[in-house]
């Protein structure tokens, strides 16, 4: 199949510039990229420290959080502030960006463009337990999926675990953490080597992970973690998945 690449937003000049997509907007590292399933593309544009948006209905990049200046605020719109925010998930009506420099998870109302700390002292570490005082270690990215029900899952791979952000509760899903190795089987017992983007199957409730220095994409269902492709070679071979 023959594809087509194009341009839909940057004029190609590193820079923090809203307007027209093409032909004046300059974004600065855009990273995690998140679609609200209608007309709006979402992500983070990690070395401005600031969440934008392009709209395909007006042909605008605008800031929705953030100013370009880094820290840990939480606030409406450019009184925001982020430090190297990385992956972007959408859900009704909400984002959720891992704020990688700060070690946290952080949720914007697309309503009044408000930030809050979902998850995350701002404190590298690893500490489940309650959202407000659990602890994640950025530095090597954070990851999000979402699943249909709201719960927040995290690759954290500094500590070489899958978090999962539930009703105000922070718990490991997989991995063993601190542990950075590859093995596959009980979820508990599992080994990561720096876990870095995740996405979730909803209809079976499987989340792929790709495990970056293993060479490899893995699969958590049902409290097993398998491999789904790769045979932990790094190299560029098509073929069976193994």
């Amino acid at each position: 199949q023959i594809y087509s690449v194009t341009t839909i937003a940057g004029n190609g000049t590193q820079g923090f510039v809203n307007g027209p997509c093409i032909s004046t907007a300059q974004l600065n590292f855009p990273y995690g990229l998140a679609f609200d399933g209608d007309s709006v593309i979402y992500f983070s544009d990690a070395a401005n420290h600031s969440i934008r948006k392009v709209s395909g209905i007006t042909g605008l990049v605008s800031t929705i959080a953030g100013n370009g200046t880094s820290g840990l605020v939480n606030g409406i719109g450019s009184a925001a502030r982020f430090n190297y925010p990385d992956d972007v998930v959408y859900w009704n009506g909400f984002l959720f960006i891992g704020d990688n420099i700060n070690n946290c998870v952080r949720k914007i109302d697309l309503s009044t463009n408000a930030v809050t700390t979902l998850a995350g002292t701002g404190t590298p570490g690893y500490l489940d337990g309650p959202a407000a005082s659990a602890q994640f270690h950025g530095g090597n990215g954070l990851g999000l999926t979402i699943d249909q029900y709201g719960n927040v899952y995290v690759a954290d791979g500094t500590n070489a675990v899958v978090r999962k952000i539930s009703n105000g509760n922070v718990t490991t899903v997989a991995g063993t953490p601190g542990v950075f190795g590859y093995a596959d089987g009980p979820a508990a017992a599992a080994q990561f080597h720096r876990p870095r983007y995740l996405e979730i199957d909803t209809s079976v409730g499987a989340i792929y992970i790709t495990d970056i220095n293993n060479n490899v994409i893995r699969k958590l269902q049902n409290g097993l973690v398998t491999t789904f492709a790769g045979s932990g070679a790094a190299g560029a071979a098509d073929g069976p998945p193994t």
